[in-house]
């Protein structure tokens, strides 16, 4: 959202984008009515440019509509820094069209959609035009000093062409990864997607089993997310380090080393440059996480958040490091993860970790079911089938042989599949590291 603003701001500043009807150049196609796309999209229009917003999709911010379990909260991954604590974005009251306070991502999203969006379309003045159910027919020619494009509506194409002086292509960063095997094959394993509504704080989960076995396949931050939901039942990472009721000392202890690794992390784009990076971060969080557990009162707060976690839970992945980019997965991960490691303290119910195991899910069978719908299969018994992968930063023959466990949760997080917006006709770009955003000033 807050690039999409800047990016509009630009636009202007630099000229490319103008308020003068009788110039191609105000004239501002934004592809995707998501909050990436509906942002600049309300921005330029406000701003004086005309504007059409379209989405293939019969609703605006669907993602965030869709995900009724999914917490979203605008600042509490700029954890380690002390603004984390606040609930709503500093960049509120700095022009932008849309408000953002922390909430279950349908609950932020109607904000946006009954109050902050109506109010854009009185601001604009009739210049900001919306068409739902609508996508371009074919690909964009791309002209000298014009874009052409072809618009269908509900399957219906528009005889004519319209031309645009400039277009925002707002569609996202490609399709997620959550089969096995992928591409995803009739028959084959399919888990819930990020932005979909899941049953992770459902107790119990499983259908008449004796236990409740998950296994978790990737390192980043969705998987992540996923552990934390599934071991304490609670919606988001803000919830359990409150309930933890941590010391501010120690966002302390790992900002200066989280400031390093961002900044370090902006030199490289693959595992051959982040894997010292990550796995000296995981060094520092583990190290911190320990520290912390030294107190009963943190210890019997962590404890009564995972008296109802799963009997068993493998989180597996192929290097011996995390990969997310939010420290506050990292580190509550690694917290509960080293409670479970206390050798001399009475431990919660048992559950197997297996961290750093340099494997990764490549099939899962259900047993006594078909898969293929995520609904369908949760609770139920799989066959999971692991296999050695190669460490993130070294190409060879995976490490160790495939082995199998049993298990009725199942999650995927391998990624995205980029490359989507080939449909548009364009090439597809390196996409940019995962950055906080900056605070502009008061």
């Amino acid at each position: 959202m807050i690039r999409g603003r800047l990016l509009v701001d630009r636009m202007f500043d630099q000229g490319v984008l103008d308020v003068n009807p009788a110039s191609l150049d105000s004239r501002l196609l934004v592809i995707g009515a998501g909050a990436c796309g509906v942002t600049p999209a309300a921005h330029a229009a406000v701003r004086g440019a005309e504007v059409l917003l379209i989405d293939k999709e019969p609703v605006r911010f669907g993602f965030q509509m869709n995900a009724p379990t999914r917490w979203i909260d605008p600042v509490q991954y700029d954890w380690p820094l002390d603004r984390w604590m606040g609930m709503g974005s500093p960049w509120a009251g700095a022009n932008m069209p849309h408000s953002y306070l922390a909430g279950p991502a349908p609950t932020v999203a109607s904000t946006w959609e009954l109050r902050d969006l109506p109010l854009a379309i009185v601001l604009a003045a009739g210049r900001l035009k919306i068409l739902m159910n609508a996508g371009l027919d074919g690909p964009m020619a791309l002209l000298p000093d014009k874009v052409h494009v072809h618009i269908k509506v509900k399957g219906r194409s528009c005889p004519e062409p319209m031309e645009f002086g400039r277009v925002i292509v707002a569609v996202g960063p490609g399709q997620e990864k959550t089969a096995v095997p992928w591409p995803k094959v009739a028959g084959g394993y399919a888990g819930f997607e990020f932005w979909e509504k899941d049953d992770f704080e459902v107790r119990p989960w499983t259908h008449g089993a004796a236990s409740t076995d998950v296994v978790i396949s990737g390192a980043g931050d969705g998987s992540l997310q996923d552990f934390l939901r599934l071991m304490t039942g609670l919606p988001s990472a803000k919830h359990i380090y409150l309930t933890c009721g941590l010391s501010p000392s120690v966002a302390r202890d790992l900002n200066t080393a989280e400031a390093i690794a961002r900044s370090a992390l902006h030199w490289g784009n693959n595992g051959n440059y982040d894997h010292l990076i990550h796995r000296q971060l995981d060094v520092e969080h583990r190290a911190a996480a320990r520290r912390v557990l030294g107190s009963a009162r943190v210890r019997t707060a962590l404890d009564g958040m995972l008296a109802n976690a799963p009997d068993s839970m493998r989180l597996v992945f192929r290097c011996d490091h995390f990969t997310c980019m939010y420290g506050l997965n990292r580190f509550l991960a690694h917290l509960i993860i080293e409670r479970f490691l206390l050798p001399k303290l009475p431990p919660p119910p048992p559950v197997i970790l297996m961290v750093n195991a340099g494997t990764i899910v490549t099939a899962a069978v259900g047993l006594g079911h078909p898969c293929g719908v995520p609904a369908y299969c949760f609770g139920k018994p799989h066959e999971v089938k692991l296999a050695g992968a190669p460490s993130c930063w070294a190409a060879g023959p995976p490490p160790g042989p495939p082995a199998a466990v049993r298990a009725n949760v199942v999650v995927i997080r391998h990624g995205l599949q980029e490359g989507d917006v080939r449909n548009l006709g364009l090439v597809p770009q390196l996409r940019a590291r995962q950055i906080l955003p900056y605070y502009p000033p008061n």
